[in-house]
């Protein structure tokens, strides 16, 4: 098994509805093979449009959303399939909490995201990206994809980075209990990876 800690993996922005859309198709039940079908077509409009690359952002960005949801490593298979069920009974505001579990699950990276930015938000209300980007070099070095993938995010109007938007709106999820569930109790810590 190769060690995924020090892997950043993602190369493009994946939006949310791309999740959303890739999470259903597997609770659908589809196959590998007609999920990547049908995200392709998903994508066609959205990415690498008119693009003839062999590998271009739209299958690297399906490659993302896949390992989150279809692909997942063997170990990880029993914490996709319990976050899938709490699709079914939660509401889809706080699906993004689920999201971002499995992405911190698969992607280790962006456990460390979502550590750097919940340091900066408690200690002073606000995350930029420079900021976070500051603290992952300091973890993964000083890596284009560390830069790239912060930086990439749109900014808000209050000056916070997407990647903060969208850790806070991950921990409210879990402050106010919407990812309580009394047969997958405490999913979103189970998607931490512990670290020796």
């Amino acid at each position: 098994m190769r060690d995924r800690s020090r892997q950043i993996g993602f190369s493009q922005r994946i939006r949310l509805e791309w999740l959303e859309r890739t999470a259903y198709l597997v609770l659908a039940g589809n196959d590998n093979e007609s999920i990547n079908t049908a995200l392709a077509e998903f994508l066609q409009d959205k990415l690498s449009i008119g693009g003839k690359a062999q590998r271009g952002n739209r299958e690297k960005a399906i490659t993302i959303l896949m390992k989150i949801w279809s692909n997942v490593p063997s170990e990880l298979t029993s914490l996709r399939d319990s976050g899938l069920s709490l699709f079914k009974s939660l509401p889809r505001d706080v699906h993004i909490a689920i999201h971002w579990g499995m992405a911190m699950a698969v992607y280790p990276f962006w456990g460390a995201v979502a550590s750097s930015t919940g340091r900066l938000l408690r200690l002073q209300g606000t995350a930029s990206a420079s900021q976070v980007q500051r603290r992952l070099r300091e973890k993964y070095g000083e890596r284009e994809t560390v830069s790239r993938d912060i930086s990439q995010s749109p900014p808000q109007e209050d000056r916070r980075s997407a990647t903060s938007e969208l850790a806070h709106r991950s921990l409210s999820c879990c402050e106010h209990g919407s990812l309580r569930n009394p047969h997958q109790p405490n999913w979103l810590p189970r998607s931490v990876p512990v670290r020796a």
